[in-house]
């Protein structure tokens, strides 16, 4: 008589308990599989044309817009590679480097993607493209390559020091200019035949990211904020003031803007006309609760500029609410 009742009150507990579970639905979660982007993923690099946008980052993860960033598209690269820069050719080709020492080419906007190997053991840290459509790959041991054909066939050359090079950039068809770890600074004046130590970024910097708009002006930035600035060339370096202690991992231009990002959702923009003290900094607003890192910039269409980076975040800010003159501290 007792495990009877003992087993009529098991099973009204269990009708209970089925009274009560919520039915599954899974149309959220088919909702989320179907975007072109997730939480999980992690941008790490934009670029774009006029004829598409690109964002690549870890796990192989490409997306490519050809309406300026409305509609997404996207492609996980056969091994899961992780993309840590992608750029536009002239051409029209795109190349995304691997952290794995592949690079990746899409000559279809961004639609499918190849990989060719470079050959080297080095760890490569930047990918750029020529005004003659040359590949360019630096990276760890001072290594420099560089490939005519699409990366058919790399040349290889290296300073042979123990130092991370990790900016690539060629002003046109003869100068160009590499950074790296330890204040580095390389110049090339015959179109990368020959490269020449500059004078190196003081302190013996390590540049998380780097911009140069030209073979006088130029940006360097690295871990607690810091920004440095050349007007010369590189002859001497001076120190902003950015307001902010956080990593800084890309900058990129707006029209006649300047802005960076980095860790915990910061954009900076420079300031203008502030006189002859140190070039200064002022925090953006973008309207978004971001505490991950931003590494991925782009402008689109001149008016917004697109920002990407950890926990799937992707997304566009108008220009006009990013340009208002700040105030100096």
């Amino acid at each position: 008589m007792i495990n009877h009742l003992i087993r009529i009150v098991y099973l009204g507990w269990g009708l209970v308990l089925a009274g009560c579970e919520a039915p599954l639905h899974l149309d959220a979660v088919q909702q989320e599989l179907h975007k072109a982007y997730h939480r999980y993923d992690r941008f790490l690099s934009a670029t774009g044309n006029e004829q598409a946008l690109v964002v690549t980052g870890a796990m192989g993860v490409v997306l490519h817009s050809n309406d300026q960033g409305g509609h997404w598209s996207r492609n996980e690269l056969a091994g899961e590679p992780t993309l840590i820069d992608v750029i536009a050719c002239p051409d029209g080709t795109f190349a995304a480097l691997a952290a794995e020492g592949q690079v990746w080419l899409s000559e279809d906007h961004g639609a499918s993607w190849s990989s060719v190997q470079t050959g080297n053991q080095e760890v490569p840290q930047a990918i750029t493209c020529d005004n003659s459509n040359r590949l360019w790959v630096v990276g760890s041991f001072t290594s420099i390559l560089s490939s005519p054909d699409k990366g058919n066939s790399w040349s290889q050359q290296s300073m042979d020091e123990d130092a991370i090079l990790t900016y690539v950039h060629f002003f046109d068809a003869e100068r160009g200019i590499i950074v790296g770890e330890f204040g580095t600074v390389l110049l090339t004046r015959d179109g990368g035949v020959t490269w020449q130590r500059g004078q190196p970024v003081p302190d013996e910097f390590y540049p998380l990211a780097a911009w140069f708009d030209d073979p006088m002006h130029g940006w360097v930035a690295g871990v607690n904020g810091v920004i440095l600035s050349t007007d010369d060339g590189g002859q001497t370096w001076h120190k902003a003031v950015t307001g902010t202690h956080a990593p800084i991992y890309a900058f990129m231009s707006l029209g006649s803007q300047l802005f960076a990002a980095g860790e915990f959702g910061t954009v900076l923009r420079k300031n203008q006309s502030l006189g002859s003290g140190p070039q200064l900094w002022s925090l953006q607003d973008t309207g978004y609760d971001i505490r991950f890192f931003l590494r991925a910039m782009w402008p689109v269409a001149n008016d917004r500029l697109l920002f990407g980076g950890e926990a799937g975040v992707l997304f566009t800010i108008p220009a006009d609410s990013l340009l208002a003159e700040a105030e100096p501290e």
